[in-house]
């Protein structure tokens, strides 16, 4: 007779198996090709009880098991109520995950950015402010790095794996209302509309746009015409 397996166990199962596509390669595709966790490696996860953050941990988690290099981690939670189930080893920390990283001596903190709050905070800051801009997978904070390993995850793929596994999870705040709103529409005109929009943040062509701060510099466009007409 097989073995019945916990439900830890069939919540990690149904990651690499009925979630592959929407959650376990993207997430794969997103460490590998931003360098977001390398070799020698010890990340501080911080899980806060969002069910983004818990889905971040049970990857990384899973990474952790068949990574074919060495890394290390640390799941640190700041009064958060995690169900037993999940099976995660929780430290706790008094909400300044910096210095509970140094504490733990982890050169990563890992927080729970998707690609879909990419996308909102672009729309965001075109549509109700006055510039083009998102959140990158990671970025350098002092001695330690921040990195975003569910950053090409987009929410309704984390809704669903919730749903399915039947987690009480506390509720998601992805950004501006106006924004989610806005996202929610375009949607309804194209389903393929957050991808695309996530993807052109990887295809920005520099010389179509007549200006850009780089550095802290702002290129205006006469400045850029001389420049390449030399």
């Amino acid at each position: 007779m097989p073995r019945e397996l916990e439900k830890a166990q069939l919540i990690q199962r149904s990651l690499i198996k009925k979630y592959r596509r929407e959650l376990w390669n993207p997430f794969v595709a997103a460490v590998k090709n931003y360098r977001l966790i390398e070799e020698g490696d010890r990340v501080a996860v911080i899980v806060t009880g969002s069910a983004k953050s818990v889905l971040m941990a049970l990857l990384i988690k899973q990474l952790h098991r068949v990574s074919d290099f060495p890394f290390e981690y640390e799941f640190l939670s700041c009064n958060a109520e995690i169900s037993a189930d999940l099976k995660l080893d929780l430290k706790s920390f008094d909400g300044d995950y910096f210095s509970a990283a140094k504490k733990f001596g982890c050169n990563k903190i890992a927080l729970d950015f998707t690609g879909t709050q990419a996308v909102l905070t672009l729309l965001s800051s075109m549509f109700f402010g006055h510039r083009l801009q998102t959140v990158l997978p990671k970025e350098r904070a002092g001695e330690q790095q921040i990195i975003r390993p569910l950053y090409c995850i987009f929410d309704d793929a984390v809704s669903a794996f919730i749903r399915y596994n039947d987690l009480s999870l506390k509720p998601e705040c992805a950004g501006d209302e106006r924004a989610v709103k806005l996202l929610a529409e375009l949607k309804q005109q194209n389903p393929e509309v957050e991808k695309n929009i996530f993807n052109s943040l990887h295809a920005v062509c520099l010389e179509t746009l007549p200006g850009y701060t780089s550095g802290g510099t702002y290129h205006d466009f006469n400045k850029l015409y001389s420049e390449r007409g030399k």
